[in-house]
């Protein structure tokens, strides 16, 4: 057991330093994700001194329900701070954030006042109704934690699909494989640190989903983008004159609907602007975003947003994809010498993959069957 312990405590220093410097891996600073960063370095951290103190005091030696209780006392603050790191890389609003951590408060205040009650039995080593009260708060924990992650990315998958225009797929498979594996722990450790046989079998497994959640962390940050182009964030811009000092699309408690529909003028104005926007290439920025668009045009996201559902009957995602894959078909025709990356890259889209999709899901071929049997009508008209 000191041997896993000792190896744990290594691990997580050299993840501690790995976060710590992790900066250097990143293509933009962003706040968000040096918070949620330094969160799991302490964190890390934290693992390392605790696994240290067990080694040094024989906590785990001198009986499985001194081990169990000294893990609970640490992996459940570690489970609420890890749970508010994603929850604050994905954008999450404040006041979710504020009741996250009034409820982490409220459930470890909870879990001190089983340990100051089952001390006496602590100090005689029978703790066992004791242990079985902290464990259920434990597990308590653990459930709120997985909920509100998993709700949380449901939202931001539901972001990144109506205002972006990019590929997502790297942001959220790093995200669902890191948390995937954070599930998979929070599952697993209330089984066993009760039993030191149960955590010589899965310690070095848990170990290992640790570490590939780092990775995969750390590996995000490289996706991640800066606050200015954030899709939850709201640049300054021209309000909507039919609806002041509003910045969303959906009417609140009983607001005519009719009143969030936009004017024919504010409809012109807008289709003007992006036909300005996608003359000037704008299109072939493959991070465009709402918030982006929002910016360079000065118009209201919330404007945009009623423009795209209510004139056009489509997304901004779906939008600028059709806009993209009108222009990549365009070059497949007017310049056959390039290959399909150069074409892919040059009209916005972030990668091969990317454009096989799009064209999979609208023309059911590949880019390149679609090249050549665009090439063989145009050779036959020639004809």
């Amino acid at each position: 057991m000191e041997r896993l312990q000792f190896a744990c405590c290594v691990v997580t220093l050299v993840l501690a330093l790995i976060l710590a410097m992790a900066r250097l891996q990143v293509r933009w600073i962003n706040r968000r994700y040096e918070q949620s960063r330094w969160i799991l370095c302490l964190v890390m951290v934290a693992f390392a001194v605790h696994y240290y103190i067990q080694m040094a005091f024989g906590l785990r030696a001198s009986s499985d329900e001194m081990g169990a209780v000294v893990n609970i006392l640490l992996y459940t603050p570690s489970a609420f701070a890890i749970s508010f790191s994603i929850l604050n890389i994905t954008g999450a609003e404040k006041s979710l954030l504020r009741r996250h951590l009034w409820i982490s408060a409220g459930v470890y205040l909870l879990l001190l006042g089983c340990f100051g009650a089952t001390w006496p039995s602590i100090q005689s080593h029978h703790l066992s109704m004791g242990l079985y009260a902290m464990m259920s708060l434990f597990v308590l924990a653990m459930i709120h934690s997985i909920l509100i992650i998993r709700r949380e990315l449901r939202r931001m998958q539901r972001v990144l699909k109506s205002q972006t225009g990019s590929d997502f797929q790297p942001y959220t498979k790093y995200m669902q494989s890191g948390v995937s594996l954070l599930y998979a722990i929070a599952i697993t450790l209330p089984l066993v640190i009760t039993s030191s046989t149960l955590l010589l079998f899965f310690g070095p497994p848990m170990l290992i989903a640790l570490l590939f959640f780092m990775q995969s962390f750390i590996a995000l940050g490289y996706y991640y983008e800066p606050l200015s182009t954030n899709p939850d964030i709201e640049p300054v811009a021209i309000r909507d004159e039919a609806v002041p000092n509003r910045t969303d699309s959906a009417p609140t408690d009983g607001e005519n609907k009719s009143q969030n529909r936009l004017t024919e003028t504010r409809i012109a104005q807008v289709e003007a602007a992006l036909n300005q926007w996608c003359e000037a290439g704008g299109f072939r920025n493959c991070e465009a975003n709402m918030t982006m668009l929002s910016m360079q045009l000065q118009i209201e996201k919330g404007v945009l947003t009623r423009f795209f559902d209510q004139h056009l009957k489509t997304s901004f995602r779906s939008w600028l994809s059709n806009i993209r894959f009108k222009e990549v078909q365009r070059m497949m025709i007017e310049f056959p010498q390039y290959s399909n990356d150069a074409i892919s890259f040059e009209c916005g889209f972030s990668s091969h993959a990317h454009l096989y999709k799009i064209f999979k899901e609208k023309t059911g071929l590949t880019p390149g069957q679609w090249k050549e049997h665009a090439m063989l009508r145009q050779n036959e008209v020639v004809s």
